[in-house]
């Protein structure tokens, strides 16, 4: 049987994240005879630290940094050369993923060497997520971050929180079955996790900034020339996607939901009660609370 990868696509906001931690927490803790051992590709967190990376150290580089580029079409005014020096930059950037703690960026060798820390705190930033979204419609860039992760998935069991996972990342991997999730959520639940989440961040947003944000974030993911994202279930399912519409479910159930996705596609039988308990279990691990 082919190995599983698992890819969690879906709109900023959509519970992608919660979906991916809850899954990693439960399939590795299954009560299962020599269950493999799973492991998260976070392609979020590696669009975010490459177009960080490039917003800190563009100036000392040579390169425009993100923030000067156009939001809603980062191409536009782009000279050649100053795209050259991006797709550089992301080849030869080194992306040390640790899942849920932070990303290590080291570009260039000996004297020269930058190596910087960004935190995942740091890396939900709502400008940050802008320019992850400005380097993914970069075209000749996104092939680069692709063979980053498509190189890991080799080995399988692997979970992918992104955009184009389950029909990019992870697709036609010799030796592997992808599994796409697709998390949807309405717009008004997206504005509040997100508004909610930046406030407890201690970040100075309103609610209309997060309105702008996701906005901005959505013409991109959904406007983009390679593998844009579906725009809703019906979408979704259409291109081979298992959804799961979180906008009304407790963690509890958005886990359970996910958790019984994977299984039924590794065919593999674990009782309901003790999936229930350890989604439980994962969520007290995480400090969810509420719905």
């Amino acid at each position: 049987m082919d190995k599983i990868n698992v890819g969690i696509d879906g709109l900023s906001a959509t519970s992608k994240d919660t979906v991916t931690k809850l899954l990693f927490y439960v399939l590795n803790h299954l009560p299962a005879e020599n269950p493999p051992a799973w492991s998260v590709i976070d392609s979020s967190s590696m669009y975010r630290a490459a177009s960080l990376f490039l917003e800190r150290n563009g100036k000392d580089l040579g390169i425009r940094p993100m923030s000067l580029l156009n939001r809603a079409d980062p191409m536009v005014n782009l000279e050649k050369e100053d795209l050259g020096k991006i797709i550089t930059c992301v080849e030869n950037l080194e992306l040390g993923l640790d899942f849920l703690v932070g990303v290590r960026c080291t570009y260039g060798k000996e004297q020269g060497k930058i190596e910087q820390y960004y935190t995942h705190n740091e890396l939900q930033g709502v400008d940050v997520g802008t320019y992850a979204g400005m380097l993914g419609r970069i075209d000749p860039v996104r092939p680069c971050i692709v063979a980053k992760e498509r190189e890991q998935a080799k080995a399988g069991y692997c979970l992918v929180p992104g955009r184009d996972s389950f029909t990019v990342v992870l697709k036609d991997i010799p030796g592997t079955q992808p599994v796409g999730i697709y998390t949807y959520t309405d717009f008004g639940a997206r504005v509040k996790r997100r508004l909610d989440d930046a406030l407890s961040r201690g970040k100075n947003t309103t609610e209309l900034d997060i309105i702008e944000a996701l906005k901005q974030r959505d013409i991109l993911d959904l406007g983009r020339a390679e593998a844009p994202l579906p725009p809703n279930p019906v979408y979704a399912r259409a291109a081979g996607y298992s959804v799961v519409d979180t906008t009304a479910l407790s963690f509890d159930d958005m886990g359970i939901a996910s958790v019984n996705i994977v299984l039924d596609a590794m065919k593999l039988h674990i009782p309901q009660r003790s999936v229930r308990s350890l989604v439980h279990e994962a969520n007290a691990a995480y400090g969810h609370v509420g719905k």
